[in-house]
């Protein structure tokens, strides 16, 4: 929406004043963090496709998949029109003859373009029954079970016109011109098997041949680039074994002290085919994200912002991420507390050296480095690797009683070279082990 917009201004006004106020009673670190969102830009969004975070995540690569598409559509427009363009010589002397006997020019580009149009009908109706049923089948290939997504696909006077426009369109645009050049023969050149203008015919067709290759050659090249970038992320190394490992997000009714989590992952470790169990807040590369500036050593808050991830005693085994120094999380560890920093954690805030015994604030948490692990990407692939600071999923407040979690993630890594062939087991043990807690969501 505009700059000038009044509502756009309005609203401006009243974010900024809110959290001007809500900044009151924040200092060092959160007042930086504050004062960022003070100064951030508020943005009014159309809601007429409504609101989801999975068209932020494919808009892109659709709107870029889309495009190529329509290139193809136009290589295949072409190719027909070529074909078109070849039939019409080959009813030189049907043209003619009707030519002969009285037909006018009009009367035959009416008829072929009937011809064409009755084609290119037929395609775009194949082609919204193929839209119809692919479409949501795409939807559900890239949706997540903990948020199932519906794609409702109207036919109204909208979608309709839109499909009567585009048959037009391309009608004009490679059916005119086949039916032009194939009304304009010659009947004496013609029933005598000549042809009236071979050069013209042929500087036709190869202009379109050309058309067609130029639109191949830009959709080969779009394609390899999103092949190499797929190869390129596919062979990023990740800094921990995604084999054999599967995520079982659990929810509760109501929030269960860690000590409740923890039996539950005991259950899990005896059930046949598991070699591992853990919990985490959430997995590594989920879109989960929990930061802040920290102030290391006692020192000013950093501009620097650090991930957090709340964890249990053998996750980074669980994960089989390396552990480079210092020990694992230990059961009667607690946050705030012990904690477990990354290698890009020590690069940006302790310049390198060992991090054993050093210690970090956040806001008014206090952790002492106890581990070293290696680094792993936190959100996403594309992201750089991040400081990451892991703190123990037992978390206490100031009076030292722990914290109840209503949702958690538990990491099972299996014996088995397919993990979800565990998973109807798995679902049914969570309940069993205790009552009111489900499954949500399952998935390697």
């Amino acid at each position: 929406m505009s700059s000038s917009s009044p509502l756009r201004q309005k609203l401006s006004a009243t974010s900024r004043a809110f959290e001007q106020e809500r900044a009151k009673g924040f200092t060092g670190a959160d007042k930086i963090f504050f004062q960022r969102i003070i100064d951030a830009t508020l943005l009014i969004e159309p809601a007429g496709a409504g609101i989801s975070s999975l068209q932020d995540e494919y808009r892109k690569a659709f709107n870029i998949l889309g495009v190529l598409v329509a290139m193809v559509l136009l290589i295949a427009c072409a190719n027909v029109a070529n074909l078109k363009m070849a039939q019409s010589a080959m009813r030189s002397r049907e043209m003619a003859l009707r030519v002969a006997i009285g037909a006018g020019r009009g009367r035959l580009v009416q008829m072929l373009l009937v011809e064409n149009a009755m084609l290119a009908v037929l395609a775009a109706g194949l082609g919204a029954l193929f839209a119809w049923r692919s479409a949501p089948l795409v939807v559900t290939m890239i949706q997540s079970s903990d948020s199932p997504v519906r794609l409702l696909l109207y036919t109204d006077w909208r979608v309709l016109g839109f499909g009567v426009g585009l048959v037009f369109c391309v009608l004009l645009l490679f059916g005119v011109l086949p039916a032009l050049r194939a009304s304009a023969v010659k009947p004496v050149s013609a029933l005598k098997g000549g042809d009236d203008d071979p050069h013209s015919r042929r500087r036709l067709m190869h202009g379109m041949i050309a058309a067609q290759v130029a639109f191949c050659f830009l959709v080969i090249f779009m394609s390899g680039l999103f092949v190499r970038t797929f190869e390129s992320l596919s062979n990023k190394p990740l800094g921990f074994s995604p084999e054999q490992l599967l995520l079982m997000d659990v929810v509760a009714q109501q929030g269960q002290p860690p000590v409740v989590w923890d039996q539950i992952a005991d259950n899990l470790r005896i059930v046949p085919g598991v070699e591992r169990v853990a919990i985490a807040g959430w997995p590594l590369l989920s879109g989960g994200a929990w930061n802040n500036f920290v102030s290391v050593g006692g020192g000013s808050p950093s501009p620097i912002v650090t991930y957090l991830l709340a964890i249990s005693p053998g996750w980074s085994e669980t994960m089989k991420i390396p552990l480079l120094d210092g020990r694992d999380f230990r059961p009667g560890d607690t946050g705030p507390g012990q904690a477990i920093v990354n290698q890009s954690f020590v690069k940006t805030f302790l310049d390198g050296k060992n991090p054993i015994g050093k210690t970090f604030q956040e806001r008014e948490n206090h952790y002492q480095v106890v581990g070293l692990v290696a680094d792993a990407p936190y959100g996403n692939l594309r992201d750089a690797i991040v400081p990451v600071a892991y703190i123990p999923f037992h978390e206490v407040n100031a009076q030292g009683v722990a914290q109840p979690e209503t949702q958690e993630t538990f990491l099972v890594r299996t014996s088995g070279s397919n993990p979800l062939a565990l998973a109807s087991v798995l679902r049914k043990a969570i309940p069993q082990a205790r009552a009111g807690f489900r499954v949500s969501d399952l998935r390697t």
